[in-house]
């Protein structure tokens, strides 16, 4: 999945991949858990027997709906086999914005959908492009000593997505991460200190990575099991989502800002040489260095869909 693109089964895939590059298969529409493990951990043994501080939950694309859990217990005995474990699922549901007429229900599907009655094709869209309406539901399912009621952040990464026009969390509206602090502690929520981490953050954000094309989506610390049967996250898309369409264009974002680096690095971009002005002075720094800008508005309408020029 590092370039996003969608393929079919059954087939033989023989593909040359770029040294930063480490080839990752996933079934479509997968729903795949994770933990950070915290830095300078040299085993999984001391992570096996901690109560996860954050888990992360990543959407694939692919499928309409899908789901995922992740299982949990004190990681040192034997009391799973006497029901105490925890289970987590994060299920999710696409759909048309506006859209909801049953199949073969082609007049409301149409109206719904903001087309003419009759005009509809079962599916709630009645021929327009309505943009994306994505739902998000995580809930436990069981317990344990060791985990009790202690909240913790979860986080949710939608890949190959369009960005969202809003983002709801219960009800509530979540705001945007839209300074480069924010993002940082944003992806400070992982490891030992979560939940601290996250208490100093304050509520929910979600942030959008352009390059990636991955909608971030970070819960403050929540206890599932005192939640009324689960946590709802909602977004709408700008536009609609096309997996289809979108299919590869993350590898395709990904390799032109590598052969840019590249240009970087030998000072052979266009106009690195005119003193008449050319390309943007922050161009010419390492691609280290480059990356801890601030964020600010893009400058052309390459970057601002991921394209760094």
């Amino acid at each position: 999945m590092g370039t996003g693109a969608l393929l079919a089964g059954g087939a033989t895939l023989t593909k040359g991949y770029d040294l930063t590059e480490v080839p990752l298969f996933v079934r479509a529409g997968a729903v795949v858990p994770s933990t950070d493990v915290g830095a300078g951990a040299t085993t999984l043994g001391g992570a096996m027997a901690t109560v996860y501080a954050a888990l992360t939950f990543t959407i694939y694309p692919g499928a309409a709906e899908g789901a995922g859990v992740a299982y949990e217990d004190d990681g040192v005995s034997d009391a799973y086999l006497i029901g105490r474990h925890a289970a987590v699922t994060c299920s999710y549901v696409h759909a048309k914005a506006g859209g909801g007429g049953r199949a073969g229900d082609g007049d409301k599907g149409g109206k719904a959908g903001g087309g003419k009655a009759g005009d509809g094709d079962g599916d709630g869209d009645g021929e327009t492009d309505a943009a994306t309406t994505t739902t998000v539901t995580l809930s436990r399912n069981g317990s344990f000593p060791q985990q009790g009621h202690t909240p913790r952040v979860y986080k949710v990464a939608i890949v190959s997505t369009m960005p969202p026009a809003n983002v709801t969390a219960r009800g509530r509206a979540v705001p945007h991460a839209s300074s480069l602090a924010a993002v940082s502690a944003f992806g400070a929520h992982t490891g030992a200190a979560a939940g601290a981490t996250a208490g100093a953050a304050g509520a929910a954000t979600w942030w959008y990575d352009g390059p990636s094309m991955t909608l971030h989506i970070s819960t403050e610390a929540i206890d599932l099991s005192s939640v009324a049967a689960h946590h709802a996250i909602e977004f709408t898309t700008i536009a609609p989502v096309d997996d289809a369409q979108l299919s590869g264009l993350k590898g395709v974002f990904a390799h032109a800002n590598l052969a840019k680096d590249n240009l970087d690095m030998t000072r052979a971009e266009p106009g690195a040489h005119d003193t008449r002005g050319g390309a943007p002075a922050w161009s010419k720094w390492p691609s280290w260095r480059r990356h801890t800008r601030p964020p600010r508005a893009p400058q052309t309408a390459f970057e601002g869909l991921g394209l760094a020029f």
